[in-house]
């Protein structure tokens, strides 16, 4: 059926795509493609195949054929229907072996693809409107899958090459299904960052907020390395951590004395597309050298293990400048407050309450509370909830979000030197039964955001309403 290929004249690609649809060696990409072949390249191009019926539509196309299956799906699907006779009848003949004309090609490779069909004007004076294959030919045209003879005419009738059919596809299917672009995460400085402070001992300070942004698809971040640099030492920083928003979502971890990296393990994906900040906080030691100097960065794409090796920025970038001041911050104690009662199922009710004491020099102002649910009742069951200073409304929160119950003070609250202030936490339980428990908690000092009023940056809570500190509260009737 087929001449032994010239293996000389069959460009490379065109005998990987031939390869990769089916076809043997045995057959030549100069000779004729027949009604079948064409068929066989769409159906596999367009990823249309589907099983096909028992009984064969077409009495020339049986069962054994290696192409009935896309003969009966290119059937099923209105791209082909046929021979017709004279009277537009259908004969129940598909001529599988018959060679394939360009207008027919044209048609087939239209309907296959979803191409938009035109009424246009033909720009070949061998293809009028009043032709059946005008619209397919026009559409094709102006869509750049053909462009017709080098004398300005189409040539309707002749037959089509397998090496033109493989191209032809190919245009076709970039139309539909365009080459997917490399995956792209590009890496930048956000446009708000802390400007350049001076941070007490003992102490939190904002080190550099980065911006994430990822083209042509998703992509995970496992790991980031920051790099400080600075005439300060690793001994400066106690532990370093990352936030976005208020969720913290990083264990903390100490800067290399070897070669003041922090490599920070990380599990984030950004959805494509879209952009996820990423905030950078080190918490100064108490033995800290004052007047020594940091910068936190990033500082080459290889910092940044992720899903996509593609990863782009204007490197190295680094946040402002930190330098280390003499004195200690102030500090607010936290503990437990008063011991509540069990509160009761489906109900109301007070279930945490804590207690915040500030020193003899500390002035500083509440910005956040961050809550855990530590126990074995539901966290989507606590819902509409208030936080309330005494018998003060301060701040209401919908309920937990991502395991965290977050209330922000809706107005200015702060806390002078000397000064206690007792805290309840107010939700609505739903369901639940007696052997379920609630213990809210704060995580470390991290749940706390406090400001130092006298520096201007992160005071440092004392924390003994962790989860081994804070009570439990069992439900009841």
């Amino acid at each position: 059926m087929f001449k032994k290929i010239k293996a000389v004249c069959a460009p490379f690609a065109v005998l990987v795509f031939l390869l990769s649809s089916g076809f043997t060696l045995a057959q030549a990409p100069d000779d004729n493609i027949t009604r079948a072949e064409l068929v066989q390249m769409v159906i596999e191009a367009s990823d249309s195949l589907e099983e096909a019926p028992s009984s064969p539509t077409f009495k020339d196309v049986s069962e054994s054929a290696e192409y009935y299956s896309h003969v009966e799906t290119a059937a099923k699907l209105g791209i082909i229907d046929g021979y017709k006779d004279g009277s537009g009848n259908p004969t129940g003949y598909f001529g599988p072996n018959d060679t394939l004309t360009r207008a027919a090609a044209m048609k087939v490779l239209t309907l296959a693809f979803d191409l938009p069909q035109s009424s246009g004007k033909s720009p070949f004076p061998d293809v009028k409107s009043r032709d059946w294959y005008h619209n397919y030919i026009v559409s094709a045209f102006d869509l750049s899958i053909i462009s017709g003879y080098e004398n300005g005419y189409f040539g309707p009738g002749d037959p089509v090459t397998r090496s033109q059919a493989n191209k032809l596809v190919t245009n076709a299917k970039a139309i539909t299904q365009p080459e997917a672009t490399e995956a792209e995460l590009v890496v930048s400085l956000s446009a708000e960052q802390a400007p350049a402070l001076v941070v007490p001992l003992a102490s939190t300070a904002p080190l550099i907020n980065i911006d994430f942004t990822a083209k042509g698809e998703d992509i995970s971040v496992s790991e980031i390395t920051l790099q400080r640099k600075g005439v300060g030492v690793a001994a400066d920083w106690f532990a370093i951590y990352a936030y976005e928003g208020f969720f913290k979502i990083t264990a903390e971890y100490n800067v290399s004395r070897d070669d003041s990296t922090v490599k920070m393990p990380f599990d984030f994906t950004v959805k494509e597309g879209e952009t996820r900040t990423i905030s950078f906080y080190g918490d100064t030691d108490t033995i800290s050298v004052p007047t020594n100097q940091h910068f936190f960065g990033i500082v080459s794409a290889s910092s940044i293990v992720a899903t996509t090796e593609n990863i782009t920025g204007d490197f190295a970038m680094y946040g402002n400048a930190i330098n280390i001041g003499a004195q200690t911050a102030n500090t607010v104690s936290v503990t437990a407050g008063t011991t509540l009662p069990n509160p009761e199922l489906d109900t109301r009710a007070n279930i945490a309450s804590v207690k915040l004491q500030t020193g003899s020099s500390s002035r500083v102002s509440m910005e956040a509370f961050i809550f855990h649910q530590g126990g074995s009742f539901k966290e989507e069951d606590i819902r509409e909830c208030r936080l309330y200073n005494n018998n003060d409304l301060i701040s209401e929160a919908a309920g937990f979000f991502e395991g965290q119950l977050i209330f922000i003070p809706t107005e200015y609250f702060e806390m002078t030197e000397n000064q206690t202030r007792h805290f309840f936490v107010n939700c609505n339980l739903y369901g639940g039964n007696t052997n379920q428990t609630i213990q809210l908690y704060l995580d470390e000092t991290y749940d706390l955001l406090v400001t130092d009023l006298d520096y201007g940056y992160a005071a440092a809570p004392l924390n003994s309403f962790t989860r081994s500190e804070a009570p439990t509260y069992n439900l009841t009737y």
